[in-house]
């Protein structure tokens, strides 16, 4: 409650309130306690001023709003994902949110974020055992987040800054990729067998687009433009709720150009009378059957490499970068936001071209010398 006092010729507001607060024990556990949350402030000209100062602290506290800043971490973060992120991104990325928070929930508690220092922030990526890939994702989340703590005035510090993120280098999945010759003999499988496995017609479709599965089975007979030879990529799938939804980021939503004879093949769909194309029963596909007519298919011509749906992405980005496709293009067609983020996941390829250009080098210099 608000209590509105005169101090010689101005006015002061003292406002009181206990807060419900989890204190973590020793044990790991969290017990119950209440605290005693006590603002005030004076310099207040006149005692409306005060009144409306004071209703503006009950309306803060009647929703959850903390006075002061002793706000915990956990909570904090919670707010942060609630109000700037939740509204913008897709199920699937909530889910990672909601996941880096049950992760702060189980190491921090409800410690106050002011009083967390970088080395706390080391135990507890230290504690953590997952890929380093991973670990640099939590880490740039979370200084997301303390980015707006500061402009809050909540902290006044990054702790993130200077840790040791690299993570278990061992938990790094090994994804295996096919070769040029493996990529045109799984096409020429599909194409063959693709009356009697639908799938193909989605495998042929992923190796030429690179387009991602979400955005595959997303696709409806109008998002296709066969007069002009082109595809839109406006939307994604969400494999969760089974429903239609936003792309991955903006930059993903595009327009993909595609050969005559591909789109020919896919026409071949249109005799199911569906409105989306990759769907069986009026159900859109699922994972596990992509997946599994992927790996039948790879066996079917011999192939025992572990490939997941998301290798034809590799596939399709092999396939242009062999026919001399720059990496801005081969960029703007996978829907990447930025040159970089392409070329730091096909690094490898890079690596591969520059070992056949310091092989070509060294044939020209013996030639010269």
């Amino acid at each position: 409650m608000a209590s509105i006092t005169k101090r010689g010729k101005k006015w002061q507001v003292r406002y009181s309130k206990r807060r419900k607060i989890q204190v973590k024990q020793s044990d790991g556990t969290f017990k119950t306690e209440y605290k005693l949350e006590q603002v005030s402030k004076s310099g207040f000209n006149t005692k409306r001023e005060a009144i409306e100062y004071s209703a503006k602290l009950e309306l803060q506290a009647a929703d959850g709003v903390k006075l002061r800043n002793d706000i915990s971490f956990y909570d904090y973060f919670c707010q942060w994902y609630e109000q700037t992120k939740k509204p913008h991104v897709r199920i699937s990325t909530q889910y990672q949110y909601q996941a880096i928070a049950k992760l702060i929930y189980n190491f921090f508690g409800y410690t106050e974020f002011k009083n967390i220092k970088r080395i706390d922030f080391q135990r507890f990526l230290n504690g953590l055992n997952f890929s380093p890939s991973y670990i640099r994702k939590i880490t740039a989340v979370i200084r997301s987040c303390i980015k707006y703590a500061m402009v809050d005035k909540i902290i006044s510090n990054d702790f993130t800054t200077l840790v040791n993120n690299k993570g278990n280098i061992k938990r790094k999945r090994k994804i295996e990729y096919l070769n040029l010759d493996e990529i045109k003999k799984l096409v020429d499988y599909c194409k063959v067998h693709r009356k009697e496995d639908e799938y193909c017609y989605l495998i042929i479709l992923a190796i030429v687009t690179g387009a991602r599965v979400g955005e595959l089975v997303a696709l409806h007979w109008n998002d296709i433009d066969f007069e002009n030879q082109k595809i839109n990529i406006n939307k994604s799938f969400n494999f969760i709720t089974r429903t239609d939804g936003l792309t991955k980021t903006q930059s993903s939503i595009r327009t993909i150009a595609v050969n005559s004879d591909t789109l020919n093949i896919l026409k071949e769909l249109k005799s199911k009378k569906t409105d989306r194309i990759f769907e069986r029963n009026n159900k859109a596909y699922t994972k596990e059957r992509i997946g599994a007519h992927l790996y039948k298919n790879l066996k079917a011509i011999g192939i025992n490499k572990k490939i997941v749906f998301h290798s034809l992405r590799h596939c399709h980005v092999a396939l242009l970068h062999s026919i001399g496709i720059d990496w801005y293009a081969i960029s703007k067609r996978l829907g990447h936001r930025n040159l970089t983020t392409t070329l730091n996941i096909y690094a490898y390829l890079i690596d591969e071209e520059k070992e056949k250009a310091d092989t070509l080098i060294k044939d020209k210099l013996n030639s010269i010398f």
